[in-house]
């Protein structure tokens, strides 16, 4: 008996590298047998920089109960990179135990992590950082696969948030896991006033209800529903204008699939005008729906008179088939809301449809049969710089067919005369 072995060993403060060479000898034949081996080789001891906790709640491993995520165990240990990634993009060891009551099919992880001190005992990193997030990912065949997203603070008070791809596995008998990433910081702003010790303390959350939601499948087949997300956005302060969100599918979700369909869309959107605000949101998920799991990437934006936000993420879940294309489906998305003044801002057909015409061919004639209307909205002027901007709204739709013709007024307004910048 000839082999390889390698490993990693995690604590608070170190991780710990083994490999080396496996040797033995067997005394059975090809079916049983008595084995003995002995292995030799090296062990590296590396001091950590980044340091943190995985779950440690009771609930964060969720199977497709008829559409709705229920709890079937728990996965928690410890978070550790010899390098901080807001030093550089840095490689991510999470290693734990996890309790688990045996359901049919994949599950999903949905679990918090933050940084711990151990020597210190508090919500810091060993170097002096801080950090505060979601992991979210697919638990199936052995594998896991998923994301990690956290707001962070670096010694030196500068702020922003993380990402990483997530890949490992997870050992019944035993009942331990261990995944891995490559972890990137994208600094967005300075907070000198706070210290990293009471950066997760001062985290605001705000929580959005029930969503609008409609999916489908390649060619737009099939149908793919539930009653509408739910979740919160969270950000370093209340005077934050960006944060992380996180995005729960679970409520009776469903699905009817073509049989050869792998790819999926979702839309999510939401509006309401009074108050002297207007407030528009669009999101798009594209992605994968194969072998009891759902893959996507998350985009879009909101728009208001004030702002324009740009929302971007990952989306994960899984499902179960129930036979003859149907079935029943749970998921999250997690990702980041970047807000920014919207300097060019305006309306799009009058803002309520009194110039935005829907036209439609009727006999080679232009035939008004329906209306647009919504905002636009850039964080530059185009007077300054070459820029995209967005339109957002909505239609009236009480006509037949499905091809139109917009012929629309946009125009600088919403209580300004100009845009926000004193063009027009």
């Amino acid at each position: 008996m000839l082999g390889n072995f390698e490993g990693k060993h995690l604590t608070d403060e170190n991780l710990l590298s083994f490999r080396g060479r496996l040797y033995g000898i067997d005394t059975g034949d090809l079916v049983s047998g008595n084995w003995g081996a002995s292995a030799i080789g090296t062990i590296e001891v590396l001091p950590l920089e980044f340091t943190g906790l995985w779950g440690g709640v009771e609930n964060s491993l969720y199977w497709d109960d008829a559409g709705n995520m229920s709890v079937t165990g728990e996965e928690f240990g410890l978070i550790g990179a010899v390098t901080a990634p807001w030093n550089g993009p840095s490689d991510m060891v999470a290693i734990g135990e996890y309790a688990l009551s045996p359901k049919v099919g994949p599950l999903l992880w949905n679990t918090p992590v933050e940084s711990y001190n151990g020597p210190l005992g508090n919500a810091t990193t060993l170097d002096g950082g801080a950090f505060f997030g979601d992991t979210v990912g697919i638990w199936n065949n052995s594998g896991m696969n998923g994301v990690f997203y956290a707001l962070y603070m670096d010694p030196d008070h500068t702020v922003g948030y993380l990402r990483g791809e997530l890949t490992g596995e997870y050992c019944d008998p035993i009942g331990m896991w261990m995944t891995e990433g490559l972890l990137t910081a994208t600094p967005v702003e300075s907070m000198p006033e706070v210290d990293p010790e009471d950066f997760n303390n001062g985290i605001a959350t705000d929580i959005f209800e029930e969503l609008n939601f409609i999916g489908d499948f390649t060619g737009h087949e099939g149908s793919i529903q539930t009653e509408g997300p739910v979740g919160r956005y969270y950000s370093p302060t209340d005077e934050s204008t960006w944060g992380l969100y996180h995005m729960i599918f679970d409520n009776g979700n469903s699905y009817d699939k073509p049989q050869d369909a792998t790819e999926w869309t979702g839309k999510i959107w939401e509006n309401f005008q009074g108050d002297g605000e207007d407030y528009y949101q669009f999101l798009r998920i594209d992605g994968t729906w194969l072998d009891g799991e759902i893959r996507g990437a998350l985009y879009g934006h909101e728009l208001t008179n004030d702002y324009l936000s740009s929302i971007d993420g990952d989306f994960l879940g899984v499902y179960t088939d129930i036979g003859d294309g149907l079935g029943t489906w749970i998921g999250v998305s997690v990702g980041v809301a970047i807000d920014e003044m919207n300097n060019f801002n305006g309306l799009w057909g009058g803002g309520d449809g009194s110039d935005g015409a829907l036209y439609q061919n009727q006999s080679g004639n232009m035939a008004q049969v329906d209306a647009s209307y919504g905002l636009i909205g850039a964080g530059i002027s185009p007077w300054e710089n070459s820029q995209e901007y967005v339109a957002m709204g909505k239609y009236t739709r009480e006509s037949e067919g499905n091809a139109y013709l917009w012929n629309t007024t946009f125009e600088s307004s919403r209580g300004y005369s100009t845009p926000r910048d004193g063009g027009a």
